[in-house]
């Protein structure tokens, strides 16, 4: 079995900046590779079983700490700030159809 404390870790840091994101319909604009890799692997959706699902967040979670460590979140381009920012609140969602992480502790 993984280790839970890292879903939980990230979960938290997508969650501390989706705060007060509320999610828009407009068209991605993504650049950076990091993101676009998140952005191809987090299309990933049809999971026969849970343990499909945990092992899919387990291959996020490196790719959002990539994304984080590398990409500049809110940048002053306002469609690519609202593109990251729609991303991450598409991966939080992806966390949240298992568990609300932040209760974990």
């Amino acid at each position: 079995m993984k280790d839970v404390s890292i879903l939980v870790s990230c979960f938290k840091h997508l969650q501390n900046l989706t705060k007060q994101f509320k999610s828009n319909s407009s068209e991605m604009v993504l650049e950076a590779e990091a993101e676009l890799i998140l952005f191809e692997a987090a299309q990933t959706s049809d999971f026969s079983s849970i343990d499909d699902e945990l092992s899919h967040l387990f291959k996020l979670s490196p790719l959002v700490d990539d994304m984080l460590e590398n990409v500049f979140i809110n940048t002053e381009n306002e469609s690519l700030r609202l593109s990251r920012l729609s991303l991450i609140s598409e991966v939080k969602a992806q966390f949240l159809r298992i568990a609300d992480f932040s209760k974990i502790s």
